[in-house]
């Protein structure tokens, strides 16, 4: 046990290889795999709480498909944090 107060248990919800790769101390991280693998939900859980928590917060997102992000990703984003109960955040 963590004994943080900023300290979150998000491992139900994410896939822990997804989140490892994210939290790594590379400069860059590029995860890739099949369509609706649950990339994007692992990172997207793992970032909104790194967001809430802490000091300094930087995360970038791509797609391979031009201006694919502004719908899906977006989405994405609203649907995680009213599936945390953050909506309020």
């Amino acid at each position: 046990m963590v004994s943080n107060e900023n300290y979150v248990d998000i491992s139900p919800y994410v896939l822990a290889p997804i989140a490892r790769a994210y939290k790594s101390d590379y400069k860059i991280t590029l995860i890739y795999g099949w369509r609706d693998s649950g990339k994007s939900t692992s990172v997207f859980t793992t970032a909104i709480w790194d967001c809430l928590l802490l000091p300094h917060f930087r995360c970038a997102h791509c797609r391979a498909k031009y201006n694919e992000i502004a719908g899906s990703t977006f989405q994405t984003l609203l649907d995680r944090i009213a599936e945390m109960g953050l909506t309020d955040y």
